[in-house]
């Protein structure tokens, strides 16, 4: 593997850690803040004594997330994935990294807060996700953890649907950060995947002379 494909795995490790390291940096600013009631994004509102903190954060989560696309492409495309796969997870990597760009320059109480359909990658990220993983090699675990983490989504969206009985109005903040790992662990877990999966010199020449 590359350099540069490495770094940009890399970057997509750091994305989960920035989300939400930013917002454990954040709480303290945040008078009475509950994990479990408030949304990441009022961290970064005129609510808190410091919103610069948390915005700093999105920023930097969605400078990872433009960083992260090409190892996610180059790194599943290495390893035997289907293109339209490997640049669908990659674009997913990108909405998300510009929503949160977006996020983090318009904070609360913009009325342009919500990046919109800039966003929509994260919501198939879960899925894109898992079909890449099944041209895999030896990623039953990985497959796994995915198929979970479908279902996980769906019970997710069934909070905000009203379908799954959960009151948003108390645990709303929970949800949310739920949410969100749900749609940012794929991207981290498959370029973690990537990394410490990747063949040495020596298997990819062997790999190569069976060809």
């Amino acid at each position: 593997m590359d350099r540069l494909t490495r770094v940009s795995l890399l970057s997509a490790l750091a994305i989960p850690v920035l989300y939400f390291g930013g917002q454990v940096a954040a709480a303290p600013f945040f008078p009475d803040f509950s994990v479990l009631q408030h949304s990441a994004s009022l961290l970064g509102s005129t609510l808190s004594t410091r919103p610069e903190v948390l915005n700093t954060g999105a920023m930097l989560t969605g400078v990872a997330s433009l960083g992260a696309a090409w190892g996610l492409f180059k790194g599943l495309r290495q390893r035997g994935v289907w293109g339209i796969f490997a640049l669908l997870l990659a674009a997913c990597a990108v909405s998300f990294g510009l929503a949160s760009l977006w996020a983090g320059a318009h904070p609360l109480p913009d009325p342009a807060h919500n990046p919109g359909a800039l966003g929509a990658g994260m919501f198939a990220a879960p899925f894109v996700a898992l079909l890449a993983s099944l041209q895999l090699r030896r990623a039953k675990a990985l497959r796994v953890y995915l198929a979970l983490n479908v279902l996980a989504f769906g019970i997710v969206a069934g909070m905000y649907s009203g379908s799954v009985l959960v009151d948003l109005a108390l645990y709303g903040g929970a949800v949310q950060r739920l949410g969100a790992w749900v749609m940012l662990g794929p991207i981290a877990l498959v370029a973690a995947w990537l990394l410490w999966s990747a063949p040495d010199a020596a298997s990819v020449a062997a790999e190569g002379k069976r060809g």
